[in-house]
């Protein structure tokens, strides 16, 4: 109720209800204690976890307290350890502490069970705080046919470059980031994914090396075909406008580098993530793009052109130029776009529902030939 309403409401609710509910003076104390924002609906599935980890460990407490109390009073060696273990658990009732709010911050210990436990897990019949979000308005591909113009709204070329090669690749941000020049082959026309771990010698073991690197099953990439032209030319114009070359011949040839004056020419590889989004997500207000059936333009998000990528492998790649027949199996995409697990594929390539339904469309005519008016006799 706390987290959920915050201190203000909370405080409002109470103060009528306490009256016919005593035993929730207490905490009415705390509202007026501790200032609290009404918690971020998604944000439950996070703290609830830890708050459940934070109840369980003051129960194992309590109870090793009791246990402590209950020796004591029959022996005196356990009275020394009695001692020391009251002030931190309360079996009796007793007044809440009057704590200014800062000290109140400072003795909290949630944040410090949220940080040790690794991997809190919920507990079994809690139902989430979070609103259902309907599947087909989550991790949303962008629309191929406004890709050029939120990259004519790039502010540099090497944005332009980054975006058309993630688009066009299905790259993840860090692997683009983590591209070499030597990736590139010039003669196929192919970026090739390689694992910066596993490829740089120990001197080189610096601050690149804790960029997070999720890593792919396969190394070669497959290019949109409609997306090569543009992708070379981005590629051209930056290499000829933004590009400095490395003093250090031995130093990783990375493709992308900071374009801005202070870092200029140093590997773009430490960019917060938030950053590129943000440049991502201004470009796409700049030109303009609408926002998703369902969702906001925030949806919108660098993430999108590898959804983009997905969807467009599984739904629109011409697989058979006679018969019409677009769309790779998911196998093959899951392939395409490095995945493990074809579960992972699943997220990022779904079925579209105009192609569902063109398909069921085409069911129903082998099945049912005739439209309803076309059927000789009585109308139907």
């Amino acid at each position: 109720m706390f987290l959920e309403y915050g201190s203000d409401a909370l405080r409002k609710k109470l103060e009528i209800d306490v009256l016919k509910h005593p035993e929730f003076n207490w905490l009415l104390n705390v509202t007026r204690t501790i200032y609290q924002k009404p918690l971020q609906p998604n944000s439950f599935n996070n703290i609830y976890p830890a708050l459940r980890s934070l109840i369980d460990h003051i129960e194992v407490g309590v109870e090793e307290s009791r246990v402590i109390f209950d020796l004591a009073a029959v022996s005196p060696r356990y009275a020394s350890i009695a001692d020391a273990t009251n002030p931190i658990f309360s079996l009796g009732p007793q007044q809440p502490a009057k704590l200014s709010p800062e000290d109140a911050k400072a003795h909290s210990v949630l944040g410090q069970v949220m940080r040790k436990a690794r991997h809190p897990k919920r507990k079994r019949n809690i139902g989430s705080r979070n609103k259902e979000t309907q599947s087909d308005v989550k991790n949303l591909p962008f629309p191929k046919t406004l890709l050029a113009s939120v990259v004519q709204q790039a502010t540099n070329p090497r944005d332009a470059f980054l975006w058309l090669l993630l688009a066009a690749a299905g790259l993840r941000p860090h692997e683009g980031l983590n591209t070499l020049w030597e990736d590139f082959d010039f003669e196929t026309g192919r970026f090739y994914v390689l694992d910066p771990k596993k490829r740089r010698l120990g001197r080189d073991m610096t601050n690149q090396e804790r960029l997070r690197f999720k890593g792919r099953e396969v190394s070669v990439t497959f290019l949109i075909p409609d997306l090569i032209m543009p992708l070379y030319r981005a590629m051209q114009e930056y290499h000829s406008t933004c590009f400095v070359p490395y003093v250090d011949s031995n130093a990783p040839n990375f493709i992308f580098q900071y374009v801005e004056r202070a870092r200029r020419g140093e590997p773009y590889l430490h960019v917060s993530a938030k950053a590129l989004n943000d440049q991502f997500k201004a470009a796409v207000k700049r030109a303009g793009v609408s926002p998703p059936r369902g969702g906001t333009r925030s949806a919108w998000t660098i993430y999108s052109l590898r959804h983009m990528y997905g969807d467009f492998l599984l739904n629109d790649i011409e697989i058979d130029s006679e018969t019409g027949e677009k769309g790779l199996p998911l196998a093959d995409v899951q392939t395409a776009m490095g995945h493990a697990k074809i579960t992972s594929t699943r997220v990022y390539a779904r079925t579209r529902r105009d192609k569902v339904e063109q398909r069921l469309e085409a069911a129903d005519q082998l099945i049912f030939p005739q439209r309803l008016d076309q059927i000789p006799g009585e109308k139907l």
